[in-house]
């Protein structure tokens, strides 16, 4: 792997990404409030990390800077939600759910833009979406079946696959951008 400085940018939005999530599911909180908290920062950290994706995949400013906009509202947004006592799985369903879609735009445009073999394009450009669709049918906290996947009761469930099947995806978006980086680093010595 080709560690530039983009590659390093990417490799770190991912650990924070990765942080806020072990945060909400590992800590065991004190209170219910607390976890509230928790899982506003969860929300932030995924967006966080998927503005900073945006940001390593750009050229262009204008598609970061409303990537970490978009971010920004909405931990204003939880953040109010929060002081006011609000549960914030309740009302991140409509935030969250607009912010992330917008995320997601935005990262496919600059996927779009900046991947340069087809495979990995491909991959992201479909395993992303299947990702969030099965997490949302059977790893939400309202899923209503377990899905296809094998459980284990209280150890592996639907919440996990959905880890392994982002962690493929940063896996390949991390390898695409190691190779972009190699690319430009051959055409400068050129």
């Amino acid at each position: 792997l080709t560690l530039g400085p983009r590659t390093r940018g990417m490799a770190f939005a991912t650990g924070v990404g990765y942080v806020c999530s072990a945060a909400l599911h590992d800590v065991p909180w004190p209170t219910v409030r607390w976890e509230q908290a928790a899982l506003g920062m969860d929300f932030v950290g995924i967006s966080a990390g998927m503005a900073g994706h945006i940001a390593s995949w750009e050229t262009s400013p204008w598609i970061p800077l409303l990537a970490a906009s978009n971010t920004a509202a909405m931990a204003a947004a939880l953040a109010t939600a929060w002081s006011q006592r609000q549960d914030i799985l309740t009302f991140a369903r409509g935030p969250w759910v607009r912010s992330g879609k917008l995320q997601l735009l935005l990262l496919f445009a600059a996927q779009l833009r900046g991947m340069h073999r087809l495979s990995p394009l491909i991959f992201t450009l479909v395993g992303m979406p299947g990702a969030m669709l099965y997490f949302r049918r059977y790893g939400a906290f309202d899923a209503k079946t377990t899905g296809p996947l094998p459980v284990v009761e209280g150890i592996w469930s639907p919440h996990e696959w959905y880890h392994v099947m982002v962690l493929a995806l940063h896996l390949a978006q991390l390898s695409e951008m190691s190779f972009v980086e190699g690319l430009s680093s051959q055409q400068m010595r050129q």
